[in-house]
């Protein structure tokens, strides 16, 4: 996999880093809350905790109703899906008494799907491609184009797996919701050129997968 830093020449076309952005989107926010509209900063800041940063939250990874959503890890990959009442953290298992929970948290792959209410814990590695389902438990490795549910239960795809995955990924490729490539890890944000480069290649894969 070949990375690089995040830069700011990555947000040509987001609306992030102008000069007059910080203060439109206070004002704009205001307006939601005074109002009662929903607006996502607000909604993330006051109904989730994640150490993630926010740009990442909004422009790396896809939180379509964010509520009661816990975020810790070491990694998570480009073009996620993140479901609300998700859980996702160290367990110290294999932590010192005295050491902090950096490589004790779950590393995600890249367009893994999270669905409402699944938990996951501890040291372990999701791979590329992969469908976490509704309340599932997940404290083991899983891999990549895999559905894993119950309590660290695996099975292989079924051609509306497929058809998820495309949904998600269609949303970040063609809409251009998200950074193409953006990933977290190591406490920053990078992009993965080799998935930014193959995105469009791998959602016609599955969208030829599943038959549509």
């Amino acid at each position: 996999m070949s990375t690089r830093p995040f830069t700011e020449q990555d947000c040509i076309g987001f609306l992030t880093y102008g000069r007059f952005h910080a203060p439109a989107a206070f004002v704009y926010g205001m307006m939601c809350r005074l109002t009662g509209k929903p607006y996502f900063d607000n909604q993330i800041r006051l109904s989730c905790y994640s150490e993630l940063p926010l740009f990442f939250l909004k422009y790396g990874v896809k939180i379509a109703h964010p509520y009661g959503i816990t975020l810790s890890v070491d990694r998570m990959g480009a073009a996620c899906h993140i479901g609300q009442n998700v859980t996702i953290g160290a367990n110290l298992r294999n932590a010192r008494y005295d050491s902090g929970t950096a490589g004790q948290k779950p590393r995600l792959g890249n367009l893994v799907m999270v669905y409402a209410g699944a938990v996951i814990s501890g040291r372990i590695e999701i791979g590329d491609q992969t469908i976490v389902a509704a309340n599932a438990v997940v404290t083991k490795d899983i891999p990549g184009n895999s559905i894993v549910y119950g309590l660290n239960q695996v099975k292989s795809f079924e051609r509306h797996h497929y058809r998820y995955l495309a949904h998600v990924l269609y949303h970040a490729a063609k809409l251009r919701k998200m950074v193409p490539g953006l990933i977290f890890q190591n406490d920053g944000m990078y992009v993965d050129e080799v998935w930014a480069n193959k995105q469009n290649s791998i959602l016609q894969d599955l969208i030829h997968k599943c038959g549509d």
